[in-house]
């Protein structure tokens, strides 16, 4: 199960390494790469403190880490990763749902660091950080924020090329 999970991540990361030629989908990759990290800082700090602080146990710690870091992190990315032109409500309703997905993962991942193979929480946090990112770029871009409007940045003119889907044969 693991090697077939391995080959699509893979798959994927190749595919976005070709993509990624298009200057629109740098631009769109280099913004999604600094909201993810003010939110990974927001999301340690959040679960960090909630077991150090409160004594929460680590698995729950996670919810409190999303919850702070969730409402900074959609705006940022609705307004300046994809720019969504879609109405505000479908694009929270689609959010959520990655999201609760996201959260139920990371839940997971913490369960199995912490509790199966008795690691500290950070490694289930760094998990976290690690594991979320690629499922979390690929929903956002295309069920999450779907209605796009990249007319006002410098790259728009690459950008209705790609959407169509003509990159040539490399």
């Amino acid at each position: 199960m693991a090697e077939v999970i391995s080959a699509a991540m893979f798959r994927l990361l190749k595919e976005g390494m070709r993509r990624a030629a298009f200057p629109a989908v740098r631009g769109k990759l280099t913004r999604f790469a600094v909201i993810g990290a003010v939110s990974a800082g927001l999301y340690s700090l959040g679960t960090a403190v909630s077991i150090r602080s409160w004594g929460f146990d680590a698995r729950w710690s996670v919810v409190v880490g999303y919850a702070l870091a969730l409402p900074v992190n959609f705006a940022a990315h609705r307004h300046h990763t994809f720019r969504s032109r879609g109405r505000l409500p479908a694009d929270l309703l689609r959010y959520a749902a990655m999201q609760l997905a996201n959260i139920v993962l990371c839940f997971a991942g913490m369960a199995v660091a912490v509790n199966v193979f008795g690691l500290h929480y950070v490694v289930g946090i760094l998990a976290g950080i690690v594991v979320v990112p690629v499922a979390t770029y690929l929903a956002m871009d295309r069920f999450v924020f779907r209605h796009q409007n990249f007319r006002d940045c410098p790259e728009a003119e690459v950008t209705a090329v790609e959407r169509r889907g003509e990159f040539g044969s490399h």
